[in-house]
């Protein structure tokens, strides 16, 4: 059982949906962090690819890119998101020998480094193809998307009861 207050790793597309898409389940995740029921942290690495996106809309839709900025400096400020550096370069390459060809983006490895850095409780991740039960299972932190985590909350915590035991991407 994860207890209020567990650490949860973010990826960028869990902040990409939060933002930009408006997901209903990454939208639950920031409320759950506002309210502190669950720590946000990610790395650097994840806050440039974030930002990334955030000018690939501002030159895409035609929002101002004053605005995007102001929206995630408010995401970013209400949930508290902590973020961390990047993993050393001998992590890197050690995630690497540990996880090809379980994760098959060369470019997750060192989020996924910095993850194991940081050692949360959890990783939360849409993209569940790169990032897998199989590379959880490796590292020894569990990866859901935010819906997955939501399915498994209860009013006294989260259920990560048999995380391991399910293989699917």
């Amino acid at each position: 059982m994860l207890a209020p207050g567990s650490t949860a790793f973010v990826d960028t597309n869990v902040l990409v949906e939060a933002l930009l898409v408006k997901t209903m389940s990454a939208l639950a995740i920031m409320d759950l962090a506002a309210s502190e029921q669950l720590v946000l942290v990610t790395c650097e690495m994840v806050k440039h690819e974030f930002d990334k996106e955030i000018l690939k809309r501002a030159s895409r839709d035609g929002e101002t890119l004053d605005t995007l900025l102001t929206a995630r400096q408010e995401l970013v400020t209400r949930v508290g998101l902590k973020v961390h550096p990047n993993a050393p370069d001998d992590r890197v390459l050690a995630t690497w020998h540990m996880l090809l060809p379980t994760v098959r983006h060369a470019a997750d490895i060192p989020v996924i480094a910095a993850a194991i850095e940081v050692r949360p409780h959890l990783i939360l991740s849409g993209n569940r193809k790169h990032f897998n039960n199989r590379a959880a299972t490796k590292i020894g932190i569990p990866i859901f998307s935010c819906g997955e985590l939501l399915d498994r909350m209860t009013p006294q915590g989260i259920k990560l009861k048999s995380l391991f035991e399910d293989d699917s991407p």
